[in-house]
């Protein structure tokens, strides 16, 4: 071992279906990961990424409209992301095809996968 203490990645959940929210939570906190936030709308993501977030996985539809702007917000703030949406790629714009997809419905080990990928991300 290199002496390099793991800390959890830091997730903002941004997710206009709250039962499907939840669902995220319970099981990101299964997998070791740490849930800072989750959000429904664009407003409340943003106001959250004072909590640190390391990664964020977005729903393309939410509250108030589709993502596009909260993804800009989030790529300038640095903050790898990921698109969960039931929208298969070819449906989504293209500006939001440069991002990272998880089609629903998806398992837990492939949630928990995207998160570590993003993650990696972050050395880069």
């Amino acid at each position: 071992m290199n002496g390099t203490t793991y800390r959890p990645p830091r997730v903002l959940i941004v997710e206009d279906d709250p039962a499907l929210g939840a669902t995220l939570i319970q099981a990101l906190s299964l997998t070791g990961k740490r849930v800072v936030g989750c959000a429904r709308d664009s407003r409340s993501a943003a106001s959250m990424l004072a909590l640190g977030p390391t990664v964020a996985l977005v729903d393309y539809n939410l509250l108030d409209g589709p993502c596009d702007q909260l993804l800009d917000t989030l790529a300038l703030a640095g903050i790898p992301v990921a698109l969960l949406t039931g929208y298969r790629p070819n449906e989504l714009p293209a500006s939001c095809r440069r991002f990272p997809i998880l089609t629903k419905p998806f398992g837990i080990d492939a949630l928990s996968n995207m998160v570590d990928e993003l993650s990696g991300r972050l050395a880069e």
